[in-house]
C-alpha cells in the first residue's frame, strides 16, 4: 500500500525561500535549508509542539513585522511541507523518494574533486535548524539522550555538520578535528536512516506513554 503525499513543488520552494531570504535570514531568522532541518526537529520531537510556539522563530527578530499576508500564505506551505517531513521520515536512506529528501544545499559534481572541497560546510545550516527544533523540548530530548546510545551518536554526527569538527570526546577541551567534505557527504547520505531511526523511538515512546 503507498502512501499518498504532496511535497511542495519547485515553484512552492522557491516562492517560501524567496519570503524567508526577503523576511526572515537578515533578522535572526533561518533560511530555507535551516527551516527544513528546524521542521524535522519539529516532526521528531518528543511532544508535539504547537504552531503558536515554532512558527514565530523561523523569521527570527522580525516576526512581529513581517505582512501578514505573506504569513498566512507562508502557513499553508509550512503545513504542506510539514505533511512532507512527517512521509520523510518514514524511510530510510534506501527507501525514501527523492521529492522527500531533505532541502539541503549540496555543491555541483565537479566540486566533490575539488582541492578546496572541504571548505564547503554542506548540510551545515540544516544542522543548525535542527538542533534549533531541539531546543524547544531540550529537556525530552536530554532524556532521550541519557537512555539511547544510537541518539546521542546521531547528535555527535548532526554537530559535525554544524560546527564542521569532530570532537574527541575522551578529551572536550581540546580542538576538534575537521570534518572532511568525503564524511560530510556520508553523514547527509546516511540522514534519512538516522531520522527514520528516531521517529521509531518517537513512537515507540509514544505507544508505552499510552499504555501507562
Amino acid at each position: 500500500m503507498t502512501t499518498e503525499f504532496t511535497a511542495l513543488s519547485d515553484e512552492q520552494v522557491d516562492r517560501l525561500s524567496n519570503w524567508l531570504d526577503e523576511h526572515a535570514i537578515n533578522h535572526m531568522g533561518m533560511n530555507l535549508e535551516a527551516l527544513d532541518g528546524y521542521m524535522t526537529a519539529l516532526v521528531l520531537s518528543p511532544e508535539p509542539i504547537p504552531f503558536e510556539e515554532w512558527e514565530p522563530i523561523i523569521w527570527g527578530e522580525n516576526a512581529a513585522n513581517v505582512d501578514g499576508d505573506v504569513r498566512r500564505q507562508a502557513q499553508d506551505l509550512l503545513t504542506l511541507h510539514l505533511e512532507s517531513v512527517r512521509e520523510r521520515v518514514a524511510h530510510d536512506a534506501e527507501s525514501i523518494p527523492e521529492e522527500l529528501t531533505p532541502l539541503m544545499w549540496l555543491p555541483d559534481e565537479e566540486d566533490f574533486n575539488n582541492a578546496e572541497a572541504d571548505s564547503i560546510e554542506a548540510g551545515g545550516d540544516w544542522a543548525r535548524g535542527f538542533f534549533t527544533g531541539i531546543g524547544l523540548r531540550e529537556t525530552q530530548w536530554d532524556a532521550w539522550l541519557e537512555s539511547y546510545d544510537f541518539v546521542e551518536e546521531i547528535f555527535l554526527y548532526m554537530d559535525q555538520l554544524e560546527s564542521g569538527e569532530v570532537m574527541d570526546m575522551d578529551n572536550p577541551v581540546a580542538a576538534g578535528t575537521p570534518v572532511s567534505f568525503k564524511e560530510r557527504m556520508e553523514i547527509i547520505a546516511a540522514l534519512p536512516t538516522m531520522l527514520r531511526d528516531l521517529a521509531q523511538l518517537r513512537d515507540k515512546e509514544a505507544a508505552a506513554k499510552v499504555l501507562q
